[in-house]
Order: C-alpha cells, then sequence, then structure tokens
C-alpha cells in the first residue's frame, strides 16, 4: 500500500487521480493480481474526458444518484437486508458483459480494472432502474418511486424516512392516500399490499420487500454480492432484451481511458468494444 499512498492525498475535488503510465503499470502489478490472472471487460462511460490513466477512491465523495432525488441509494446504502453490499454512495458504478451499448453517460469509453480482493454489487439487469419487485408488481428502481417519495415529502434522511413512511404507511387508509393526491401509482401499491401486512412494522416489512434477492429482469433474479471471479464468470446468458450487468464496487480502482466512440459504429460496438480491450491487455500484460 505504500506505493499508493501519494496518489491517494487528492488536491481537488474529485475521487479520481492523474497517473502516469509508469505509475499505473506499478500499481497494475502491485494491486491487481486478480484482475492480470483473469483480465476481462469492465466499462464505463462518460461525458467527461479524464487522463489516460487514473486512480479511483470512490469512497473519497459521497456519490449521489444521477436523479435530484436520492432515494434509492439512500435505501440501498441503509436498509439492513442491503448492509453486505458496497454503498452505492461509495462506488465506483460500471457494467459488465455490455452489449450493443454506446453508453446512457456520454460517449467516452473507459475500462475499469478493481484492485485484489474487491467485492461487487451486481444488479440483474443492464441497468438498475429496469428491475422489478418480485411482491409489489408496480414497485421498481426508477424515477416514478423516487417522484412518489417526493410528492408526499418524504425525507432524504434515512433515519427520518424511516420515522416518516412508518407514520405514513401504517396509519393513512387507502381513502385518505388517494383523496390528498399524495405518492403515485407505485406507492399506492407498496400501500395496498402493506395493508394486508400491518402486524408488521412497516419499514420491516419494506426492508424484506426491498431485499436484494427479491428483485428480478425478465428470468433473471436477485442482486448479487460477488467477489472478482464470481463477477467475471457470471452466465450472463437468459437475461432476454439485456445485455449485461450493471455493476457497483467500493474498490480502488484503475481506469484506463480508451476515448469516444462515434455512433456510427453503433452496429459494430462489441467488436470495437473487444478489439481497445484486447490492445490493452496486451499492452499492459507483460510489464
Amino acid at each position: 500500500m505504500k506505493n499508493i499512498k501519494l496518489f491517494l492525498e487528492y488536491t481537488n475535488n474529485t475521487r479520481s487521480s492523474s497517473l502516469t503510465e509508469e505509475e499505473f503499470i506499478r500499481l497494475l502489478n502491485n494491486n491487481c493480481t486478480d484482475w492480470l490472472r483473469n483480465p476481462s471487460m469492465l466499462i464505463r462511460f462518460k461525458n467527461k474526458v479524464d487522463d489516460k490513466f487514473s486512480l479511483i477512491d470512490p469512497k473519497l465523495h459521497v456519490r449521489k444518484s444521477i436523479s435530484d432525488l436520492n432515494y434509492v441509494t439512500i435505501l440501498l446504502d441503509n436498509l439492513p437486508s442491503w448492509s453486505e453490499f458496497p454503498k452505492r454512495s461509495e462506488s465506483v458504478i460500471f457494467s459488465y458483459g455490455i452489449k450493443n451499448n454506446r453508453g446512457a453517460f456520454g460517449g467516452e469509453l473507459y475500462f475499469i480494472i478493481p484492485f485484489d480482493n474487491a467485492n461487487f454489487g451486481v444488479s440483474p439487469s443492464s441497468d438498475l432502474w429496469a428491475v422489478k419487485n418480485n411482491d409489489v408488481f408496480d414497485y421498481s428502481l426508477t424515477e416514478d418511486i423516487l417522484h412518489g417519495f417526493s410528492k408526499m415529502g418524504a425525507p432524504t434522511n434515512y433515519s427520518d424516512f424511516s420515522k416518516w413512511a412508518s407514520n405514513q404507511f401504517s396509519h393513512d387508509t387507502i381513502s385518505e392516500f388517494e383523496n390528498n393526491g399524495r405518492g403515485n401509482y407505485m406507492t399506492r401499491s407498496i400501500f395496498i399490499k402493506y395493508k394486508d401486512h400491518k402486524d408488521i412494522p412497516f419499514m420491516e416489512w419494506f426492508d424484506n420487500i426491498s431485499s436484494p434477492s427479491n428483485w428480478y429482469r425478465n428470468n433473471v433474479y436477485g442482486f448479487k454480492l460477488l467477489d472478482y471471479n464470481g463477477l467475471v464468470n457470471l452466465d450472463l446468458r437468459g437475461g432476454k432484451g439485456d445485455h449485461g450487468r450493471e455493476c457497483w464496487t467500493d474498490s480502488n480502482c484503475l481506469i484506463y481511458h480508451v476515448g469516444d466512440i462515434p455512433q456510427s459504429y453503433s452496429n459494430d460496438i462489441e467488436k470495437i468494444y473487444k478489439m481497445e480491450f484486447d490492445r490493452m491487455v496486451r499492452r499492459f500484460m507483460n510489464n
């Protein structure tokens, strides 16, 4: 760890630090032996152009959701059933097994190389927002649940949210819920489902239905907590309409900037990714 101390002493408000190629290679050889034994293509897209070589410490600054409404991140970071997963607010988000996709968050392609002993949260879909809940049909981790909670006036602090939700969902009647115009179809569905389980405290019940195993996309079930070998050996078959998995880790990672992937390449995008990845591997494997 001595040889990365310098690079973790950042002086600007960012989670990443620029590296020279020599520094990148040294960190790769000393800290990324899991990846070196089995190089795998982990992909991240951004609009902003960063340096060719960099190191990211995801825990350096709290990451917020792309939406201004941060409820999903707050819940996944704090619900007891998610306690073993890396906190999304302290993680770098990327894709594994992505196919035929230029990236929703920009055209600049980056490859992620995690440090050894990293743990990964892995979605059953290529996008966290595409998963559905197994118990409440309308409940999904999309902008709709964010706006439903926001419309009801939900606090954005988890402790306050727990107290607020316990009061709101335990004591309202469905007629009050509808007549007062609170929430939306998704929060209404949660209310209707919970009214048959009011012998259980709301947050205990909500944690149970929101647990990692209780989500699906097509016929792929459950968020998984995996180490590097588990991630890169994940069977991606069976996800009809899906091409890959959204992943996150709170581990330090090296980042290699490939460059812009033009939209005109969309029909051959998987081939482009593979070509660039193979080029990177050949460049560094013998150093």
